[in-house]
């Protein structure tokens, strides 16, 4: 289901919760290329239905199929109906009369049992509250959902990794390097303390008008090549005027930052729930993966998920003096002592800081040579 539109019946086998037959009722909505033989829209629309579990990789998660006895992690997200923050698809089973507006999480409560307890193990989970928005949360980093009375909004809590536990502070840097070069599409983040650690916070990016659908998504979708050059076609054919100018924002800065995280699900387009529509790209997201994390600090060439190899191959595509100047990196340093204030590993912080001023100087030299590299 997408919403209210009956988008297309499919059929899962018993013990391996794979997809094994799928009938397309609206194309406009069906996630996946439905121009292609029976075999392979089962198979594309199985991966589909697979990225919006909880990953084998995430931490904890064994821990959670034990408690629950769940054998597969899709029967864990397809037990909430496959409902998420992210977009506008649930799973209607048949002789349900569940209806889109009474279940769905933007407009409706949910419970945060799942994501608490993946985030602290001591956590003393009760029977299975099945209304959980974490169980269709992709990715390896632990992260949950917490919806604040407040803002009357639910927000994104991500933790850190490895030895560093560095991304909330990588976030909240480039936030604030972002604002700071008045850079407006970007969705804000904070790093705040979660019980005994620091995670980033995020508002939702979606609400019950709008949802996202990621590059990866459009790939399987459209049936394009993943490359620079037929992305950014897809999208102006699709009305959008500025789409390479956005395209190529998300280039320079991951080059800046060196964020090597920018696979293509972490990019993507604001599609219109009930038209299907595009609007426009999504505001940059996910940049807890640069200033070297989990490695080494050095200004070598950076390893991308994108378009190329390494963020420096990226620039081939792009004038980076559009988009960056000497003078919009001059307080750099200082927007890091900002952001990683209360970073309790002292000797990386100095590397880091360290790496930041090297990379400042680099970047001048590289925008006076003409803004690209080698």
């Amino acid at each position: 289901m997408h919403r209210d539109t009956d988008v297309c019946l499919f059929r899962i086998s018993i013990p391996d919760w794979n997809v094994n037959f799928v009938e397309v009722y609206d194309d406009t909505f069906f996630p996946v290329n439905s121009k292609n033989t029976k075999e392979n829209i089962a198979v594309n629309f199985n991966g589909w239905l697979g990225r919006r579990c909880i990953p084998d990789s995430r931490e904890g998660i064994k821990w959670i199929q034990e408690k629950y006895k769940v054998s597969s992690l899709k029967e864990l997200m397809l037990a909430g109906d496959g409902l998420s923050l992210s977009d506008h698809y649930w799973v209607k089973k048949p002789q349900q009369k569940k209806e889109w507006n009474r279940i769905n999480y933007f407009d409706n409560p949910y419970s945060e049992e799942l994501g608490r307890a993946l985030f602290n193990y001591k956590y003393v989970l009760g029977d299975y509250n099945k209304d959980s928005p974490d169980a269709v949360l992709n990715g390896a980093l632990r992260k949950r959902w917490k919806y604040n009375q407040k803002a009357k909004n639910s927000f994104l809590l991500k933790s850190g990794s490895g030895i560093f536990l560095q991304e909330p502070f990588n976030e909240y840097f480039v936030s604030l390097l972002l604002k700071n070069m008045n850079i407006s599409a970007h969705v804000p983040y904070t790093c705040i303390k979660d019980g005994k650690e620091y995670v980033s916070s995020c508002p939702c990016i979606c609400d019950k008008d709008v949802e996202m659908v990621t590059a990866r998504d459009i790939v399987l979708k459209f049936g394009i090549n993943d490359t620079y050059g037929e992305y950014v076609k897809l999208g102006q054919k699709k009305g959008l005027a500025e789409f390479k100018d956005d395209v190529d924002l998300m280039i320079a800065i991951d080059f800046v930052i060196q964020n090597e995280d920018r696979h293509w699900s972490n990019f993507g387009i604001l599609r219109d729930g009930q038209t299907g529509s595009w609007i426009k790209t999504i505001p940059l997201f996910d940049n807890g993966g640069s200033l070297w994390n989990n490695r080494l600090v050095n200004n070598d060439e950076s390893h991308c998920s994108s378009f190329a190899a390494t963020n420096e191959e990226c620039l081939r595509y792009i004038d980076l003096r559009n988009y960056v100047t000497k003078d919009n990196l001059k307080d750099m340093e200082l927007i890091f002592d900002m952001a990683f204030e209360k970073y309790p590993k002292k000797e990386r912080k100095a590397e880091l800081r360290g790496g930041i001023i090297e990379r400042k100087k680099m970047l001048g030299k590289l925008l006076d040579g003409g803004g690209k590299k080698g």
